[in-house]
């Protein structure tokens, strides 16, 4: 029995970026705990990162202001006491895999906001997972996802089919207008129903996918190569 956790991260961006390697901390994160047997899901949270919050330069340069309100809402805490009920919450769960969609980005953002606030945090200890490449592998030329974006205008304006984690939870769950909301436990529970789709996947076709970060894989999706079932 193995219980992972899908996390995501929104980032706010402060005055002085000297000492970050991204230039992104995190104002808020959000999580989904499941069974990665039966996706059975075992705790969520959303925490705010006091700090970061109220930090007016930092929100100033938030890109999702719209969110504002919601963020305003939620649960504060400095980030010491968020990456204590982290691991409070991996603890209890006997969390060993931690996924996010694009996880180079969320991993970079705890490592900035970990140095930038000086608290430790190894994410060494738990094996990470691309949600990202693990999807574009699972719809690796897939025609039918090729399709329903065209078909659902899902396509860049350099005509590149869309391998973000709103397209691709949109097609898994056959709802063509889906939008993020683009909040923290928003985007962990999208990310953990992407996930589970890779999981049975996998069972089924006996196929492994890839879960190691690759810049390129949003390329693995755009011909339509694969005869599907």
């Amino acid at each position: 029995m193995t219980f992972v956790l899908c996390f995501a991260t929104e980032t706010a961006n402060p005055i002085s970026q000297k000492f970050l390697r991204t230039g992104n901390l995190i104002a808020y994160l959000g999580g989904v705990v499941f069974d990665s047997s039966t996706f059975e899901v075992r705790e969520m949270f959303d925490w705010g990162v006091s700090e970061v919050l109220s930090d007016r330069v930092a929100i100033a340069n938030f890109y999702y202001k719209d969110n504002l309100p919601f963020i305003n809402a939620l649960e504060r805490y400095s980030y010491s006491e968020c990456i204590s009920k982290l691991r409070a919450v991996m603890r209890r769960n006997s969390v060993s895999v931690m996924g996010a969609y694009n996880i180079t980005f969320d991993k970079q953002a705890l490592q900035d906001t970990c140095f930038r606030f000086d608290v430790p945090f190894i994410l060494d200890d738990y094996q990470l997972i691309d949600l990202y490449s693990m999807s574009c592998d699972m719809l690796r030329g897939s025609e039918n996802y090729r399709t329903f974006c065209v078909e659902n205008d899902r396509v860049s304006a350099a005509g590149n089919i869309s391998a973000n984690a709103e397209s691709v939870y949109a097609y898994l769950n056959n709802k063509p207008t889906f939008e993020e909301a683009h909040t923290a436990l928003a985007d962990a529970k999208i990310e953990s129903n992407i996930y589970a789709n890779c999981l049975k996947y996998q069972k089924e076709t006996g196929r492994l996918l890839t879960t190691v970060p690759n810049n390129s894989c949003w390329r693995w999706i755009q011909a339509s190569k694969r005869k599907e079932r």
